[in-house]
């Protein structure tokens, strides 16, 4: 309801080298939480988006709270490689009629969220909401303005392991997809239970193995141009903005 400021930030290396990170993940958080005195009951968390699948499906209903109490029923289908117990599921309307609702659905396995979420526990700040970088950074290009204007604006977040493209228009979300290549690895294997899957734009997930650095940055400028082909469809991109 009110204007969001910063107020301090940091970046940086969780714990030293060769030190395990969710091991040292507590004790930094607790520093953190001091220094800047973060309250604790408004703690979120932000995890990338190569960590999710993404499927599309539509259904019969618009009301939200209708689509909510059959969502986790219908998208079990689409995700034979889990048991639907085993993962988060959670969506993004992308656009609706009178009748229908198309959205987005992204699942992330529970394990693999599990050790960030004790870790943060262990440090005293247990998140009140976790989402995807993808998200979050639609959330930080709204907050800030960058949407105003309502053209279609094609969003990059290039993370750690995997590289987030989101296509807004206006405040809506049209499409995302999560690139399988980010800037601080050697090798990008496929996540568990996608190894024949392709992503729900139909193009087939980025494996590489042993990049160099050049090479690793040619191919994710790469793999950002196919995004903004395969997800724009022909449509006029106003801006390109890359966290």
């Amino acid at each position: 309801a009110k204007k969001h400021e910063l107020v301090a930030w940091e970046e940086g290396a969780i714990g030293a080298p060769g030190e395990d990170a969710r091991e040292a993940l507590p004790g930094l958080l607790k520093r953190l939480a001091k220094d800047h005195n973060v309250p604790r009951e408004s703690f979120g968390l932000s995890v990338e988006s190569g960590l999710a699948a993404f499927r599309q499906l539509s259904l019969p209903l618009t009301d939200r709270a209708k689509i909510e109490q059959v969502f986790k029923f219908e998208v079990e289908s689409l995700l034979p490689q889990w048991s639907i117990e085993d993962v988060v599921v959670d969506f993004v309307i992308l656009d609706q009629s009178a009748e229908q609702s198309n959205l987005l659905a992204v699942a992330v396995p529970k394990d693999v969220l599990e050790p960030t979420l004790s870790a943060c526990e262990k440090g005293t700040l247990e998140p009140i909401d976790v989402e995807l970088d993808a998200t979050a950074l639609v959330n930080a290009a709204q907050a800030n303005g960058c949407l105003a204007d309502g053209g279609l604006v094609m969003l990059v977040n290039v993370g750690e392991s995997s590289t987030a493209t989101v296509l807004v228009e206006g405040n809506q979300i049209k499409a995302m997809r999560a690139i399988q290549l980010g800037t601080g690895v050697m090798e990008t294997p496929k996540m568990a239970g996608e190894a024949d899957e392709q992503d729900a734009e139909g193009s087939e997930a980025v494996v590489e193995e042993r990049l160099t650095p050049e090479k690793r940055v040619a191919r994710i400028r790469q793999e950002i141009g196919r995004s903004l082909a395969g997800l724009a469809q022909g449509q006029p991109v106003t801006e390109v903005l890359v966290a």
